[in-house]
């Protein structure tokens, strides 16, 4: 009785373990060069985007919430990215 309890609670945690991975899903490390987005506020100003390229210099603006550009950049380069994928 004691093995079976035991058995069903290394189940039990198991399929926890694999809820939670399930819902963090893949997990990137903060690490050198793997930002998706740079911010440069002295001596110069300008954001640049690493996925889709996009930048601007207008860092105030993009701060204040004018965040359009870069959205529309990013829509297009994921769209871009779904073409090649369909493609292959």
């Amino acid at each position: 009785m004691i093995r079976l309890k035991g058995q069903l609670l290394a189940i039990a945690n198991e399929q926890r373990v694999a809820e939670i991975r399930q819902i963090r899903g893949d997990q990137v490390a903060a690490s050198w060069g793997e930002q998706v987005r740079n911010y440069v506020l002295h001596p110069y100003k300008m954001i640049k985007d690493q996925r889709s390229g996009w930048e601007s210099t207008n860092a105030q603006a993009f701060l204040d919430g004018d965040l359009e550009d870069c959205v529309a950049s990013l829509l297009q380069y994921r769209a871009a990215a779904e073409r090649e994928d369909a493609t292959e």
